[in-house]
Protein backbone atom coordinates (compact mmCIF):
# COMPACT_ATOMS: atom_id res chain seq x y z
CA UNK A 1 0.00 0.00 0.00
CA UNK A 2 1.48 3.47 -0.43
CA UNK A 3 2.85 4.61 2.42
CA UNK A 4 0.96 6.37 5.48
CA UNK A 5 1.97 10.16 6.28
CA UNK A 6 2.69 11.10 9.18
CA UNK A 7 2.24 14.49 10.98
CA UNK A 8 3.86 15.97 13.62
CA UNK A 9 1.74 15.83 16.84
CA UNK A 10 3.91 18.25 18.38
CA UNK A 11 3.74 18.34 22.65
CA UNK A 12 5.23 20.98 24.27
CA UNK A 13 5.30 19.11 27.79
CA UNK A 14 6.77 16.44 25.81
CA UNK A 15 9.50 18.86 24.44
CA UNK A 16 10.38 20.34 27.63
CA UNK A 17 10.44 16.96 29.05
CA UNK A 18 13.14 15.18 26.42
CA UNK A 19 14.90 18.77 26.83
CA UNK A 20 15.86 17.23 30.48
CA UNK A 21 17.16 14.13 29.65
CA UNK A 22 18.90 15.61 26.56
CA UNK A 23 22.09 15.56 27.74
CA UNK A 24 22.32 12.11 28.83
CA UNK A 25 20.57 10.78 25.95
CA UNK A 26 22.92 12.10 23.27
CA UNK A 27 25.89 10.70 25.23
CA UNK A 28 24.20 7.46 25.01
CA UNK A 29 22.55 7.35 22.23
CA UNK A 30 24.77 9.35 19.90
CA UNK A 31 28.29 9.55 21.84
CA UNK A 32 28.18 13.25 21.89
CA UNK A 33 29.61 14.93 24.84
CA UNK A 34 28.96 18.91 23.93
CA UNK A 35 27.73 20.73 21.61
CA UNK A 36 29.87 23.77 20.04
CA UNK A 37 28.67 27.32 18.27
CA UNK A 38 30.65 30.24 18.48
CA UNK A 39 29.32 33.17 19.65
CA UNK A 40 28.57 35.37 16.30
CA UNK A 41 26.72 31.46 15.18
CA UNK A 42 24.42 32.27 18.75
CA UNK A 43 23.60 36.07 17.70
CA UNK A 44 22.70 35.10 14.31
CA UNK A 45 19.85 32.25 15.91
CA UNK A 46 18.78 34.67 18.52
CA UNK A 47 17.73 37.62 16.24
CA UNK A 48 15.82 35.25 14.43
CA UNK A 49 14.15 34.13 17.81
CA UNK A 50 10.21 33.33 17.10
CA UNK A 51 10.31 34.37 13.38
CA UNK A 52 10.66 31.28 10.53
CA UNK A 53 13.80 30.14 8.97
CA UNK A 54 14.87 27.27 6.67
CA UNK A 55 18.03 25.42 8.48
CA UNK A 56 19.51 23.22 6.09
CA UNK A 57 22.58 21.44 7.53
CA UNK A 58 24.88 18.58 6.08
CA UNK A 59 24.03 14.93 6.88
CA UNK A 60 26.81 12.70 7.01
CA UNK A 61 25.74 10.11 9.72
CA UNK A 62 22.08 9.44 11.75
CA UNK A 63 23.30 11.79 14.82
CA UNK A 64 22.52 15.21 13.14
CA UNK A 65 18.55 15.68 14.07
CA UNK A 66 20.01 15.32 17.87
CA UNK A 67 22.64 17.84 17.14
CA UNK A 68 19.74 20.17 15.94
CA UNK A 69 17.70 19.15 18.35
CA UNK A 70 20.20 20.71 20.57
CA UNK A 71 20.41 23.86 19.05
CA UNK A 72 16.34 24.08 19.21
CA UNK A 73 16.88 23.31 23.19
CA UNK A 74 19.45 25.85 23.77
CA UNK A 75 17.77 28.41 22.23
CA UNK A 76 14.52 27.72 24.14
CA UNK A 77 12.69 27.25 20.81
CA UNK A 78 11.05 24.33 18.63
CA UNK A 79 11.88 23.33 15.69
CA UNK A 80 10.11 21.56 12.95
CA UNK A 81 11.85 18.34 11.39
CA UNK A 82 10.64 16.23 8.06
CA UNK A 83 12.16 12.31 8.28
CA UNK A 84 11.81 9.48 5.84
CA UNK A 85 8.77 7.44 6.58
CA UNK A 86 10.45 4.98 7.42
CA UNK A 87 11.37 5.56 10.97
CA UNK A 88 7.92 6.47 11.97
CA UNK A 89 5.94 3.30 13.45
CA UNK A 90 6.17 2.64 17.17
CA UNK A 91 7.21 4.11 19.93
CA UNK A 92 9.87 6.12 18.02
CA UNK A 93 7.89 7.55 15.82
CA UNK A 94 5.67 8.64 18.66
CA UNK A 95 8.30 10.61 20.23
CA UNK A 96 9.87 12.49 17.04
CA UNK A 97 6.03 13.24 15.94
CA UNK A 98 5.92 14.70 19.37
CA UNK A 99 8.83 16.71 19.30
CA UNK A 100 7.91 18.51 16.01
CA UNK A 101 8.86 16.04 13.41
CA UNK A 102 6.82 14.68 10.10
CA UNK A 103 7.31 12.30 7.53
CA UNK A 104 8.34 12.91 3.56
CA UNK A 105 8.72 9.85 0.95
CA UNK A 106 11.98 9.36 -1.05
CA UNK A 107 12.32 9.61 -4.43
CA UNK A 108 9.28 12.50 -5.80
CA UNK A 109 7.98 15.45 -4.33
CA UNK A 110 5.84 14.41 -1.07
CA UNK A 111 3.19 17.33 -1.56
CA UNK A 112 1.83 16.64 1.95
CA UNK A 113 4.75 16.95 3.63
CA UNK A 114 5.69 19.95 1.15
CA UNK A 115 2.16 21.66 2.81
CA UNK A 116 3.14 21.15 6.36
CA UNK A 117 6.79 22.56 5.62
CA UNK A 118 5.10 25.51 4.14
CA UNK A 119 2.52 25.74 7.13
CA UNK A 120 5.15 25.48 9.87
CA UNK A 121 6.78 28.18 8.20
CA UNK A 122 4.22 30.39 7.25
CA UNK A 123 1.51 29.52 9.65
CA UNK A 124 3.39 28.56 13.01
CA UNK A 125 6.34 30.95 12.35
CA UNK A 126 8.96 27.80 13.14
CA UNK A 127 12.09 27.35 12.24
CA UNK A 128 12.27 24.37 9.98
CA UNK A 129 15.02 21.98 9.50
CA UNK A 130 15.64 19.44 6.25
CA UNK A 131 18.33 17.82 5.23
CA UNK A 132 19.16 18.43 1.55
CA UNK A 133 21.42 15.56 0.93
CA UNK A 134 18.97 13.24 2.51
CA UNK A 135 20.42 10.26 3.57
CA UNK A 136 23.42 9.77 5.34
CA UNK A 137 26.40 9.05 4.01
CA UNK A 138 29.66 8.50 6.82
CA UNK A 139 31.76 10.65 5.16
CA UNK A 140 32.04 14.23 7.36
CA UNK A 141 34.22 16.00 5.20
CA UNK A 142 32.02 15.49 2.13
CA UNK A 143 28.93 17.32 1.03
CA UNK A 144 27.01 14.61 -1.44
CA UNK A 145 24.67 16.16 -4.28
CA UNK A 146 21.61 17.52 -2.77
CA UNK A 147 17.86 16.96 -3.45
CA UNK A 148 15.85 19.72 -4.39
CA UNK A 149 12.99 19.24 -1.93
CA UNK A 150 14.70 22.37 0.32
CA UNK A 151 14.67 25.01 -2.54
CA UNK A 152 10.95 23.50 -3.64
CA UNK A 153 9.94 24.66 0.05
CA UNK A 154 11.70 28.07 -0.20
CA UNK A 155 10.22 28.61 -3.79
CA UNK A 156 6.57 27.69 -2.53
CA UNK A 157 6.88 30.13 0.15
CA UNK A 158 7.76 32.84 -1.89
CA UNK A 159 4.91 31.59 -3.86
CA UNK A 160 2.85 32.52 -1.70
CA UNK A 161 4.37 35.50 -0.51
CA UNK A 162 4.41 36.61 -4.36
CA UNK A 163 0.29 35.96 -4.30
CA UNK A 164 -0.72 38.07 -1.49
CA UNK A 165 1.45 40.62 -3.03
CA UNK A 166 3.83 40.74 -0.58
CA UNK A 167 7.57 40.94 -1.51
CA UNK A 168 10.03 38.29 -1.94
CA UNK A 169 13.63 39.80 -0.70
CA UNK A 170 14.73 38.37 1.75
CA UNK A 171 11.45 37.23 2.72
CA UNK A 172 12.51 33.73 4.31
CA UNK A 173 15.91 33.58 5.74
CA UNK A 174 17.97 30.70 4.65
CA UNK A 175 20.54 28.90 6.88
CA UNK A 176 22.81 26.34 5.00
CA UNK A 177 25.06 24.89 8.07
CA UNK A 178 27.37 22.18 8.79
CA UNK A 179 28.08 19.62 11.66
CA UNK A 180 31.59 18.90 11.95
CA UNK A 181 32.74 15.94 14.92
CA UNK A 182 35.92 16.23 17.10
CA UNK A 183 36.96 12.92 19.17
CA UNK A 184 37.36 15.04 22.75
CA UNK A 185 40.69 12.70 23.71
CA UNK A 186 42.79 10.31 21.79
CA UNK A 187 40.63 7.58 20.51
CA UNK A 188 43.72 5.16 19.05
CA UNK A 189 43.63 2.92 22.44
CA UNK A 190 40.57 1.71 21.30
CA UNK A 191 40.91 1.76 17.61
CA UNK A 192 43.50 -0.45 18.43
CA UNK A 193 40.92 -2.68 20.48
CA UNK A 194 38.35 -2.29 17.61
CA UNK A 195 41.15 -3.31 14.69
CA UNK A 196 42.46 -6.35 16.61
CA UNK A 197 39.14 -7.53 16.83
CA UNK A 198 38.48 -6.75 13.46
CA UNK A 199 41.17 -8.86 12.42
CA UNK A 200 40.57 -11.52 14.30
CA UNK A 201 37.25 -12.04 13.19
CA UNK A 202 38.41 -11.95 9.54
CA UNK A 203 41.96 -13.68 10.18
CA UNK A 204 44.14 -11.30 9.70
CA UNK A 205 47.06 -11.31 11.65
CA UNK A 206 47.84 -7.92 13.74
CA UNK A 207 50.78 -6.13 13.29
CA UNK A 208 51.18 -3.65 15.55
CA UNK A 209 54.31 -2.22 13.33
CA UNK A 210 51.55 -0.67 11.21
CA UNK A 211 49.54 2.09 11.80
CA UNK A 212 46.13 2.51 12.06
CA UNK A 213 45.28 3.72 8.82
CA UNK A 214 47.14 0.83 7.26
CA UNK A 215 45.40 -1.89 9.64
CA UNK A 216 41.86 -0.37 8.54
CA UNK A 217 42.99 -0.39 4.86
CA UNK A 218 43.95 -3.85 5.29
CA UNK A 219 40.89 -4.94 6.67
CA UNK A 220 38.90 -2.74 4.02
CA UNK A 221 40.59 -4.67 1.12
CA UNK A 222 39.88 -8.28 3.19
CA UNK A 223 36.04 -6.87 3.44
CA UNK A 224 35.87 -6.73 -0.14
CA UNK A 225 37.57 -9.71 -0.69
CA UNK A 226 34.31 -11.27 0.88
CA UNK A 227 31.82 -9.60 -0.98
CA UNK A 228 33.64 -10.91 -4.18
CA UNK A 229 33.45 -14.38 -2.82
CA UNK A 230 30.12 -14.26 -2.35
CA UNK A 231 28.60 -12.49 -5.09
CA UNK A 232 31.21 -15.27 -7.37
CA UNK A 233 32.95 -11.93 -8.59
CA UNK A 234 36.62 -12.84 -10.08
CA UNK A 235 38.89 -9.81 -10.52
CA UNK A 236 41.52 -10.11 -12.28
CA UNK A 237 44.99 -10.82 -10.10
CA UNK A 238 46.13 -6.85 -11.09
CA UNK A 239 42.74 -5.00 -11.45
CA UNK A 240 42.89 -1.74 -9.66
CA UNK A 241 40.88 -2.00 -6.34
CA UNK A 242 38.18 0.85 -7.58
CA UNK A 243 37.68 -0.89 -10.25
CA UNK A 244 36.91 -4.13 -8.54
CA UNK A 245 34.46 -1.75 -6.66
CA UNK A 246 32.87 -0.37 -9.33
CA UNK A 247 32.21 -4.26 -10.61
CA UNK A 248 31.14 -5.24 -7.49
CA UNK A 249 28.46 -2.11 -7.33
CA UNK A 250 27.30 -3.20 -10.87
CA UNK A 251 26.49 -6.78 -9.64
CA UNK A 252 24.46 -5.42 -6.76
CA UNK A 253 22.82 -3.22 -8.72
CA UNK A 254 21.66 -5.77 -11.43
CA UNK A 255 21.00 -7.94 -8.61
CA UNK A 256 18.24 -5.40 -6.84
CA UNK A 257 17.05 -4.69 -10.14
CA UNK A 258 16.28 -7.98 -10.59
CA UNK A 259 15.02 -8.78 -7.04
CA UNK A 260 12.32 -6.08 -6.91
CA UNK A 261 11.71 -5.31 -11.23
CA UNK A 262 12.75 -1.49 -10.74
CA UNK A 263 13.37 0.22 -12.96
CA UNK A 264 17.54 0.73 -13.47
CA UNK A 265 18.74 3.86 -12.56
CA UNK A 266 20.49 5.75 -15.21
CA UNK A 267 22.78 8.81 -13.73
CA UNK A 268 26.15 8.93 -14.97
CA UNK A 269 27.14 9.12 -10.90
CA UNK A 270 27.17 6.41 -8.74
CA UNK A 271 26.16 8.09 -5.60
CA UNK A 272 23.35 9.67 -7.53
CA UNK A 273 22.42 5.91 -8.89
CA UNK A 274 22.81 4.32 -5.06
CA UNK A 275 20.18 7.22 -4.50
CA UNK A 276 18.03 6.69 -7.01
CA UNK A 277 17.65 2.79 -5.89
CA UNK A 278 17.28 3.38 -3.06
CA UNK A 279 14.44 5.74 -3.98
CA UNK A 280 12.50 3.51 -6.49
CA UNK A 281 13.38 0.43 -3.84
CA UNK A 282 11.04 1.88 -1.07
CA UNK A 283 9.12 3.30 -3.48
CA UNK A 284 8.38 -0.27 -4.64
CA UNK A 285 7.93 -1.47 -1.15
CA UNK A 286 5.41 0.94 -0.46
CA UNK A 287 3.14 -0.05 -3.07
CA UNK A 288 2.85 -3.72 -2.34
CA UNK A 289 -0.30 -4.64 -0.57
CA UNK A 290 -1.78 -7.67 1.22
CA UNK A 291 -3.45 -10.21 -0.47
CA UNK A 292 -7.15 -11.58 0.43
CA UNK A 293 -6.25 -15.20 0.56
CA UNK A 294 -3.72 -17.59 2.31
CA UNK A 295 -1.96 -17.91 -1.10
CA UNK A 296 -1.67 -13.78 -1.60
CA UNK A 297 -0.36 -13.04 1.58
CA UNK A 298 2.47 -15.65 0.99
CA UNK A 299 2.97 -14.40 -2.63
CA UNK A 300 3.27 -10.73 -0.52
CA UNK A 301 5.45 -11.98 2.08
CA UNK A 302 8.20 -13.24 -0.44
CA UNK A 303 7.97 -10.24 -1.82
CA UNK A 304 8.94 -8.70 1.19
CA UNK A 305 11.92 -10.73 1.70
CA UNK A 306 12.78 -9.79 -1.53
CA UNK A 307 13.05 -6.15 -0.79
CA UNK A 308 14.54 -6.67 2.85
CA UNK A 309 17.30 -8.39 0.55
CA UNK A 310 17.56 -5.56 -1.76
CA UNK A 311 17.96 -3.18 1.23
CA UNK A 312 20.59 -5.20 2.61
CA UNK A 313 22.48 -5.00 -0.16
CA UNK A 314 22.39 -1.49 -0.87
CA UNK A 315 23.36 -0.86 2.74
CA UNK A 316 26.47 -3.05 2.36
CA UNK A 317 27.52 -0.75 -0.46
CA UNK A 318 28.75 2.07 1.94
CA UNK A 319 30.98 -0.78 4.21
CA UNK A 320 33.04 -2.08 1.73
CA UNK A 321 33.09 1.30 -0.47
CA UNK A 322 36.28 2.20 2.47
CA UNK A 323 38.52 -0.38 0.77
CA UNK A 324 38.46 2.29 -2.11
CA UNK A 325 41.73 4.63 -2.27
CA UNK A 326 42.47 7.33 -0.70
CA UNK A 327 38.76 6.14 1.33
CA UNK A 328 40.96 5.78 4.62
CA UNK A 329 43.19 8.85 4.39
CA UNK A 330 46.58 7.82 4.03
CA UNK A 331 49.44 8.54 6.51
CA UNK A 332 47.56 11.89 7.57
CA UNK A 333 44.37 10.22 7.70
CA UNK A 334 42.43 11.91 11.06
CA UNK A 335 40.98 9.80 13.63
CA UNK A 336 37.88 10.94 12.65
CA UNK A 337 38.29 9.31 9.05
CA UNK A 338 39.48 6.03 10.72
CA UNK A 339 36.69 5.80 13.03
CA UNK A 340 34.11 6.45 10.51
CA UNK A 341 35.81 3.33 8.61
CA UNK A 342 35.95 1.42 11.37
CA UNK A 343 32.34 2.19 11.85
CA UNK A 344 31.65 0.68 8.46
CA UNK A 345 33.79 -2.55 9.01
CA UNK A 346 32.35 -3.19 12.29
CA UNK A 347 28.65 -2.89 10.62
CA UNK A 348 30.25 -5.55 8.08
CA UNK A 349 31.49 -7.90 9.78
CA UNK A 350 29.49 -7.83 13.41
CA UNK A 351 26.39 -6.60 11.74
CA UNK A 352 26.30 -3.53 14.11
CA UNK A 353 29.01 -0.75 15.09
CA UNK A 354 30.32 -1.29 18.39
CA UNK A 355 33.36 1.36 19.34
CA UNK A 356 31.88 4.77 19.92
CA UNK A 357 34.48 7.15 21.24
CA UNK A 358 33.09 10.02 22.86
CA UNK A 359 33.07 12.95 20.67
CA UNK A 360 31.88 17.12 20.33
CA UNK A 361 29.56 18.06 17.74
CA UNK A 362 30.78 21.60 16.10
CA UNK A 363 28.13 23.50 14.34
CA UNK A 364 28.94 26.24 12.07
CA UNK A 365 26.15 28.36 10.73
CA UNK A 366 26.33 29.89 7.33
CA UNK A 367 25.37 33.66 6.61
CA UNK A 368 21.64 34.49 5.51
CA UNK A 369 20.74 33.36 1.92
CA UNK A 370 18.58 35.18 -0.30
CA UNK A 371 17.32 32.53 -2.70
CA UNK A 372 14.65 35.25 -4.02
CA UNK A 373 16.96 35.58 -7.09
CA UNK A 374 16.56 32.22 -7.68
CA UNK A 375 13.21 32.54 -7.63
CA UNK A 376 13.18 35.04 -9.97
CA UNK A 377 15.06 32.43 -12.81
CA UNK A 378 12.40 29.72 -11.03
CA UNK A 379 9.29 31.80 -12.41
CA UNK A 380 10.55 32.02 -15.85
CA UNK A 381 12.49 28.78 -16.42
CA UNK A 382 11.17 26.56 -13.54
CA UNK A 383 14.35 23.69 -14.33
CA UNK A 384 17.07 25.95 -14.89
CA UNK A 385 16.33 28.03 -11.94
CA UNK A 386 15.68 24.97 -9.25
CA UNK A 387 18.85 23.75 -10.59
CA UNK A 388 20.93 26.90 -10.10
CA UNK A 389 19.64 27.06 -6.17
CA UNK A 390 20.94 23.70 -5.36
CA UNK A 391 24.08 24.31 -7.14
CA UNK A 392 24.50 27.14 -5.06
CA UNK A 393 23.55 25.43 -1.67
CA UNK A 394 25.45 22.31 -2.68
CA UNK A 395 28.24 25.44 -3.39
CA UNK A 396 27.63 26.89 0.42
CA UNK A 397 27.93 23.70 2.57
CA UNK A 398 30.97 23.00 0.82
CA UNK A 399 32.64 26.11 1.54
CA UNK A 400 31.17 26.10 5.23
CA UNK A 401 32.79 22.37 5.32
CA UNK A 402 36.11 23.24 3.60
CA UNK A 403 36.24 26.00 6.94
CA UNK A 404 36.09 23.38 9.65
CA UNK A 405 37.98 20.27 7.70
CA UNK A 406 41.18 21.21 10.12
CA UNK A 407 39.41 20.96 12.85
CA UNK A 408 40.24 17.27 13.83
CA UNK A 409 41.68 14.53 16.18
CA UNK A 410 45.54 13.82 14.77
CA UNK A 411 46.02 9.78 14.72
CA UNK A 412 48.99 9.58 16.87
CA UNK A 413 49.30 5.81 15.90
Amino acid sequence: MISEFYPHRFSSAIWHTINLAYPLALRINDHVTRLTLSEVDWAKLHALRNRPALLLPNHPSATEPSVLAGVSRQLREPFRYVATHEIFPGWRGWIIRSMGTFSIRRGYPDFRSLRMCEHALLRENCKMVMFPEGETHMQNDTVIPCHKGAIHVAFRCLSRFASEGKPTRNALPIFPLVVRYRYISDPCPVFDIALERLETAMGLPTDRSKRLWERARIAALRVLEGVEREYNLRPKADAPVNERIQAAVRYIEQRIVTLTNVTPPSEPVMSLRMRTLYNRVFEYEASLTDGATFYTKQLHQRRLLAVRAAITDMNRLQNFMVAADGMVGGPNASAERIGETIYRLEREVFGFSRTHPLREAIVVLGDAWDVSQFYEQWTENRRRGMRAAVIELEARLKTLLAGVLHLSTPASA
